[in-house]
């Protein structure tokens, strides 16, 4: 199919002739547009010329609007929801919209899109607790489903300890993974990164493995990891003691070890 005939097809849609017989609602894309045995790569080059052509040739938005103005509403208006099972949109987005993915899909060259940066956008979203409406109800946003379970869960957990390390204070490097050591969890709790935390085996790997090559210090990483491991058994123990008089609660320092 030419892309003249997309085009077609897309107006036709836009403009109300093709409509459902039973309900009346418009239809989706002759199958024509999209076959099966077309590649996903082929389907998303289609599904993007369609949307070149409502934003630039129809709305002449230029980049910047697209950027700002690009929402949910606007996307039904000019009828292109039914093209997002063909754009790949990041598993992150969990249903939003957000314009700077569809401004950088219509202006490639001219509007950048970083993955990363999405993720660290949820992130500062769940740091601030900023309120959403779900089906009518207020709620703080929250992490979405699988955000840290799934095939990319890894790479975000390593992202947003890489976004906390930032936003926070430490004397040197040292001082990270002995702040990570702590058996409390203090620092994984206070920057809610507990769900992340299911990706590795301990906070200190959650650390370790969360910064660059040039960062990691290998001696820092066995030491801290095994303070960690030991004050942790230690805790347990003393829990399970009902606290007795020889079973003492102090940690081991550095001056131990």
């Amino acid at each position: 199919m030419r892309q003249t005939e997309y085009i077609v097809s897309y107006e036709k849609i836009l403009l109300k002739y093709t409509l459902n017989r039973v309900s009346g609602e418009i239809t989706n894309y002759p199958r024509a547009c999209f076959p099966d045995h077309m590649s996903d790569a082929e389907k998303k080059k289609h599904a993007v010329e369609i949307l070149r052509y409502a934003f630039v040739t129809l709305l002449k938005w230029t980049p910047e609007i697209c950027v700002k103005a690009i929402n949910k509403e606007i996307l039904e208006t000019m009828k292109l929801t039914n093209l997002f099972r063909y754009l790949q949109m990041p598993e992150e987005y969990n249903g939003e919209i957000d314009p700077r993915f569809f401004a950088n899909l219509i202006f490639p060259d001219k509007v950048s899109f970083d993955r990363d940066q999405l993720v660290i956008n949820i992130y500062k979203d769940v740091l601030s607790e900023r309120l959403v409406e779900c089906g009518g109800v207020v709620r703080k946003k929250g992490y979405p489903k699988k955000f840290f379970q799934d095939e990319n869960g890894y790479q975000r957990a390593t992202i947003c300890m890489n976004y906390a390390l930032k936003s926070d204070q430490f004397k040197d490097l040292e001082d990270v993974y002995s702040r990570l050591s702590d058996p409390s969890r203090k620092f994984i709790k206070d920057h809610k990164l507990s769900l992340a935390e299911c990706n590795f085996e301990t906070p200190i790997d959650f650390l370790h493995e969360s910064l660059s090559e040039e960062q990691q210090d290998d001696f820092f990483f066995a030491y801290y990891k095994y303070r960690y491991l030991f004050n942790s058994r230690r805790g347990r123990d003393t829990d399970v003691s009902d606290n007795k008089p020889e079973l003492n609660d102090t940690y081991i320092s550095d001056s131990q070890l």
